[in-house]
């Protein structure tokens, strides 16, 4: 009696399909975490960027740099570093800080769009929140400017 052996070699169509298809959804999760936890860095950058540019200009006041005060204004998209008392967007001395992908919003007393930091004390014309937003996802943080001159 001949016995026949059957051997399986390779793979069948359907296991290859189903194996690509399976890759093909676990990649598109990876894809996607990555590209939001891009965005979320970004936007967090930008958070501390408006931070850091007021820590930075309340200390170029205090310190007496050009004997003279500086002030922020915020705009939409950006925020301007400005020299003197009063904002003048065609001063050339303006420094312009652009941040892509969000929007500043300040609530500022006065509903002004713009402070200077008095010097000697560092004190701000005006006080508030200024709220930025992630255009991507809406997620939002918010920096309290004190009467001191400080953030939080």
């Amino acid at each position: 009696m001949m016995l026949f052996v059957y051997m399986k070699r390779g793979f069948t169509l359907i296991e290859l399909l189903f194996t690509i298809s399976l890759i093909a959804i676990v990649s598109t999760f990876v894809f996607t975490a990555f590209v939001e936890y891009g965005n979320q860095q970004v936007f967090q950058s930008a958070v501390v960027e408006v931070a850091s540019v007021i820590k930075e200009t309340r200390q170029k006041t205090l310190s007496s740099e050009t004997t003279t005060q500086f002030g922020v204004y915020f705009a939409a998209d950006h925020l301007v570093v400005f020299e003197g008392s009063v904002y003048n967007p065609a001063s050339i001395t303006n420094q312009i800080k652009t941040l892509p992908g969000v929007t500043i919003t300040p609530v500022l007393t006065g509903g002004v769009s713009e402070f200077v930091f008095t010097r000697l004390t560092g004190e701000p014309t005006a006080t508030g929140v200024v709220t930025i937003t992630d255009n991507r996802s809406g997620s939002t943080e918010e920096i309290t400017i004190l009467s001191s001159g400080l953030i939080e």
